[in-house]
């Protein structure tokens, strides 16, 4: 199919009847409408997009195969990030649990 024929077939599927009055003409108030809601989507596509991927992606017209592809990664790369944190964290405060009783610490001997 044709790009040509596939938004044919999305104006008669989806907004055809929308967008019409019933003799053929434009109906202006419907066509205002749908482009405010379009507006109002288009640039909540763009904030979700940007929190979902740390705001490395905004464009709505981003293939969300990829936002999801991204966001992924993204969300794997935050957990190894917290995880290792929580690791030096804990590392930290058995350093100071030893220090209270003047034993020497190491991660061997701590479990």
């Amino acid at each position: 199919m044709s790009p040509e024929d596939k938004v044919e077939a999305v104006w008669e599927t989806i907004w055809k009847e929308i967008l019409e009055h019933s003799d053929g003409t434009p109906d202006m108030q419907a066509i205002k409408k749908e482009l405010a809601d379009y507006a109002v989507l288009f640039k909540s596509v763009q904030s979700v997009y940007s929190r979902l991927t740390g705001g490395e992606i905004n464009h709505p017209f981003t293939p969300v195969d990829s936002v999801i592809a991204y966001t992924d990664l993204y969300y794997a790369d935050m957990q190894q990030w917290a995880s290792n944190q929580a690791e030096e964290q804990q590392e930290e405060f058995q350093e100071e649990r030893a220090s209270l009783f003047d034993i020497p610490y190491s991660k061997a001997t701590i479990h």
